[in-house]
């Protein structure tokens, strides 16, 4: 993937910031019907890929050059991504599910783009990126505008960062969002 793709690749991720303002304008119960919408859509997409490989040549055809080597013969990113933010819109409140798109979302786009500066984007993620990864966890945490306690949003957010770096079976972008959110959840409950 050659930089320009990679930073494309990273603003289309950039791109589901716009779920966390959903809400405002439609309301939360709407915003978890569009959400339930777009991850069947991809589920189709992704079943329809396993099912056809006509279907799944024309997908990569559009897609290839944005996508990693292990999600042209698997499940994309993005489809992980909007099945964890989808899970945590149905299972908690707008607050939390406020905060750990907006965080996880920032996290998984920003960090690669900081980290790859100075260098070719890296195939995987190495010390630089647990850095990054945490430090803009921490950051995008204490400025962020939701009404959650402080120490809350910091451990919650540095949790996000960990687990984005950690990049667990079967990806980065179901656990991120979903630590997150029960980490918080966790933390409200103990307070």
């Amino acid at each position: 993937m050659s930089r320009k793709q990679f930073y494309l690749r990273k603003i289309l991720h950039l791109s589901l910031l716009i779920v966390v303002f959903l809400p405002m304008y439609i309301g939360y119960k709407k915003t978890r019907l569009v959400l339930l919408a777009l991850t069947t859509i991809a589920l189709f997409l992704e079943f329809l890929r396993k099912k056809s490989d006509t279907f799944n040549q024309w997908f990569l055809f559009f897609t290839e050059n944005l996508m990693k080597e292990k999600e042209k013969s698997g499940i994309s990113g993005a489809t992980y991504m909007l099945i964890s933010i989808t899970t945590v819109a149905l299972l908690w409140d707008e607050v939390t599910f406020g905060f750990v798109v907006f965080v996880s979302v920032l996290v998984d786009g920003i960090t690669p783009i900081v980290a790859g500066l100075l260098r070719e984007p890296p195939e995987g993620k190495d010390l630089a990126h647990f850095i990054t990864f945490t430090s803009l966890a921490l950051l995008i945490s204490l400025i962020s505008f939701h009404p959650i306690p402080m120490y809350i949003k910091v451990i919650s957010g540095l949790t996000i960062g960990v687990m984005e770096f950690a990049d667990f079976y079967p990806d980065d972008n179901v656990w991120a969002p979903l630590s997150g959110a029960l980490v918080m959840r966790l933390l409200f409950h103990l307070s």
